[in-house]
């Protein structure tokens, strides 16, 4: 076997692309069989002499990618490229040669479709990875809860050159769904303000498929959405014409989502929006239990208003404030009675009765700081606004029979030693405490039997000697007669407190 026919068989058994064409003319003077196969050349006259771009790139015209007057400069080079003809991306080593007298170029090209696409997948997966590890680092170091899911949303979106990214959740109680959290591009109008109270039916198909396979991409709005649906209506609206939305779930329920709208790359894979939903559902659930252990610690539990400690916190805040402040120090009447005649059960009842009456006023702070006593700041407030309150307050109280409240109010024109205010509307409520024992004596109320150890209780917690206190007993009091009458007036005597008849 000669040795030109030894080449030949060699080239032939290499699987990648070689080929010889004319430097001046482009034509083609050899294709090895790899070359012949792929292009569809088996016979000689389908390619022997005709222009190398037109049978390898499908062309009329020179490639502009052609480095031919690179490989005459050099003696050979290399190239990357992408054939249109075989949808393949190619590798290739060329040389510059001889043939006859003839430059021509010897160009040798290896398929790279596979390992391109994997070296992408690659790059995606690194990408992905460098994303999550971004959005988890933001949820850890960002200790603003909305500062840190709005960072994470902005970082989501640029990842899909998106619009807008948002997170909404859902209220079953109520069959509802709001917009919780959004980040927008600069130019694109808010949708949060809009997206409240949506009812829970209106996102009844994406439930079915958060369900049935998780997240999910609508490509196209027109074609995959019912224009008569209410659902087409309200993303038509907001000019969205493709999403991707990720469940949020707790326990294995579905509590939540996370949406981009318009995205404009990395539509092909949902694997970050999967991955982030889990830690941003997370995230959203130890945000709300830190709140919650917050809010145990500066609320009451019976009336959902502030307890002592947050009353402590406050105090703080006010002093040397500028402002005018208005203070009520309210006291229940009668409730350690009602406690231990009906049970705390009935003595609760009372408590929260009270505390929806302070509500009803719709005061800025309120709080319980003892058993029976809360104590109201009005911030702000003119004398005269707050007199008029505090005098429709004490109309609210008289019409309420099963729950009495006394009450001592103080105005400041501006907030300086509140605490001694405090204690001085806390004095003045025990002067309005007297009448309202004086009152319940004149009308023999259910808990008659209890108002001399009640008094008595209440002069020790101010410091009042029952001597300085005169009770005034008319002579004439409902049940109050005869030796009924003499043991009452014996009892407070008893007690130390003056008794004078009217």
């Amino acid at each position: 076997m000669k040795p030109d026919q030894i080449a030949t068989m060699v080239l032939n058994e290499i699987s990648d692309i070689i080929y010889i064409s004319k430097i001046d003319t482009y034509e083609l003077v050899y294709l090895n069989r790899a070359a012949k196969e792929r292009l569809g050349c088996s016979k000689k006259g389908q390619w022997v002499g005709k222009p190398c771009y037109q049978i390898l790139h499908g062309r009329e015209t020179p490639c502009e990618f052609c480095t031919n007057e690179e490989l005459l400069a050099q003696g050979e080079c290399t190239r990357e490229h992408y054939n249109e003809k075989l949808e393949c991306y190619f590798y290739s080593k060329i040389k510059l040669i001889t043939l006859e007298g003839v430059k021509a170029r010897l160009e040798m090209a290896v398929d790279t479709t596979d390992l391109r696409k994997v070296s992408v997948e690659l790059k995606k997966k690194l990408l992905i990875e460098e994303t999550l590890v971004q959005c988890v680092r933001t949820l850890h170091e960002e200790a603003d809860s909305e500062t840190a899911i709005n960072r994470l949303l902005k970082i989501i979106a640029e990842y899909h050159q998106a619009g807008r990214s948002y997170i909404f959740e859902i209220d079953y109680e109520h069959e509802i769904v709001n917009n919780t959290y959004e980040w927008c591009e600069e130019g694109i109008e808010p949708q949060i303000e809009y997206l409240q109270k949506v009812p829970l039916s209106v996102i009844g198909r994406w439930m079915e498929q958060f369900e049935r396979q998780g997240e999910f991409f609508i490509t196209s709005l027109s074609g995959e959405v019912e224009k008569s649906s209410v659902e087409y209506e309200i993303l038509e609206t907001q000019s969205i014409e493709s999403l991707l939305a990720a469940p949020l779930r707790v326990d294995g329920q579905i509590t939540g989502f996370l949406g981009v709208d318009n995205p404009k790359l990395n539509t092909d894979t949902l694997v970050l929006l999967q991955s982030v939903a889990t830690f941003v559902i997370d995230d959203i659930q130890k945000r709300k239990n830190v709140v919650k252990l917050y809010e145990l610690s500066y609320e009451d539990r019976l009336t959902g208003v502030g307890n002592r400690h947050a009353y402590m916190e406050y105090l703080r805040t006010l002093e040397g404030c500028k402002h005018s402040l208005g203070i009520v120090f309210a006291d229940i009447n009668g409730l350690k009675i009602a406690n231990d005649t009906y049970g705390h059960e009935y003595g609760d009842k009372m408590i929260k009765s009270a505390a929806r009456i302070l509500k009803s006023m719709r005061w800025e702070k309120i709080f319980r700081i003892g058993g029976d006593e809360f104590v109201v700041f009005c911030v702000g407030v003119s004398e005269k606004a707050f007199e008029a309150a505090v005098k429709r307050l004490r109309g609210i109280c008289e019409q309420n029979r099963n729950t009495t409240i006394s009450l001592g109010t103080v105005w400041l024109k501006e907030s300086r030693n509140v605490e001694e205010k405090v204690a001085q509307a806390d004095r003045l409520m025990y002067m309005d405490k007297q009448v309202y024992y004086d009152k319940c004596l004149q009308e023999q109320s259910a808990h008659d039997k209890n108002v001399p150890e009640d008094l008595r209780k209440l002069c020790k917690k101010h410091q009042v000697l029952p001597a300085q206190i005169r009770v005034a007993l008319p002579q004439e009091s409902g049940m109050l007669q005869g030796v009924q009458r003499e043991e009452f007036c014996r009892e407070l005597r008893e007690l130390g407190f003056s008794v004078e008849d009217e």
